[in-house]
Parts: structure tokens; sequence; C-alpha cells
């Protein structure tokens, strides 16, 4: 795993459960959306030295 990548993607995530703690936040279905679309994305797939899905 690339280190450096995965600590980004990491504060990605944290940056998104941010979003939906603090009050009048983004709702929980948002917030989901964003990290699945961040942990079975392409920053994911980098991170891990996977690159690109066929």
């Amino acid at each position: 795993m690339n280190a450096r990548k995965l600590d980004v993607l990491v504060r990605k995530c944290q940056g998104v459960m941010v979003e939906y703690l603090v009050p009048d936040g983004i709702d929980a279905e948002t917030a989901m959306a964003k990290l699945i679309g961040l942990l079975d994305g392409p920053e994911q797939r980098e991170a891990q030295g996977l690159g690109e899905r066929p």
C-alpha cells in the first residue's frame, strides 16, 4: 500500500464524518454515499496499488 495515498484517503473519510457530525451537517444517506464513493473508488485502489478497475 502507498502510505501517503492511504493517509490522504483516511483524511478525506474523516472530513466526511465531520460534515455528518456537525449540527446541520449532511444527512446519513449523503455521508454513506460519499464514504462508499471514497472507499470503492479509484483513490482507494490507487492507495492499495491496484490501479484502475478493468
